[in-house]
């Protein structure tokens, strides 16, 4: 047995009932809400940096009212529009409330098509989106430290040089 409700949310301010229905404009909803509408950065995305072939996970959050959609972006282009998009918005429930709205995007293999600038986006109907970046790239130090080290083995140089713990 299905139910469907006509209302997306009931506001109670004071004595007064504010109805607000899935049909009303973005306008209506952001005149009904008790708190005024605020869209922030809760949790910037941070610059990454990774050896190839591993997997990295990036997160932002916002703090917002009413709840934001989250949107990914990797060089301009819509994440959820590549094959492999993985990515999850951690609050799946509408809230009209403020609340804090988490998103991860997880990139299994770390090479040059998956590396370079992501952005993650908040958008609400009753505020401007909010956007937060950051650069994923690969790591060539880890390789090039271990390739001087297996280099001095192999020439029979045996003094520390301060990476043999790598």
């Amino acid at each position: 047995m299905t139910f469907v409700l006509p209302l997306l949310s009931v506001l109670v301010l004071g004595s007064q009932v504010s109805s607000i229905k899935p049909s009303d404009s973005p306008l209506s909803m952001c005149n009904g809400l008790i708190e005024p509408s605020v869209l922030s950065i809760d949790k910037p995305l941070k610059n990454v940096a990774a050896p190839r072939g591993e997997s990295v996970i990036l997160r932002c959050a916002f703090y917002a009212s009413p709840q934001p959609s989250i949107t990914w972006y990797h060089r301009g282009k819509r994440v959820d529009t590549y094959p492999a998009a993985n990515f999850e918005t951690l609050l799946s429930t509408t809230n009209l409330g403020q609340s804090v709205v988490e998103s991860a995007l997880r990139i299994d293999c770390l090479d040059e098509s998956t590396a370079g600038e992501y952005f993650c986006e908040a958008t609400s109907p009753c505020t401007q989106p909010v956007v937060t970046s950051s650069i994923v790239s690969i790591d060539r130090g880890e390789y090039f430290r271990l390739m001087f080290i297996l280099s001095n083995r192999q020439n029979g140089q045996t003094r520390s040089t301060g990476l043999d713990a790598v």
